[in-house]
């Protein structure tokens, strides 16, 4: 079957599934997604994340404190 990639960057509320649904009715087909990898999500990049071998308690909540400080950093910047 064919198969092709696409990179997104997009705002919130786009649904990338429907931009593939919509692609496969345009050349007279179908499309599905198989697979979707969100890189970033507002000023969240995956440098940002806990893998998954970090998942406890104390993790998450020194991840929760630092999102806390990068947040009021940068609504101190603005200011």
């Amino acid at each position: 079957l064919p198969c092709f990639g696409l990179e997104v960057e997009c705002g919130g509320g786009t649904y990338v599934r429907s931009i593939i649904r919509d692609i496969g009715r345009e050349v007279g087909s179908a499309a599905t997604m198989t697979a979707l990898d969100r890189t970033k999500q507002g000023q969240f990049t995956l440098e940002h994340c806990l893998d998954r071998d970090d998942w406890d308690a104390d993790k998450i909540f020194d991840a929760i404190e630092r999102t806390a400080l990068l947040q009021a950093n940068e609504a101190e910047a603005e200011a």
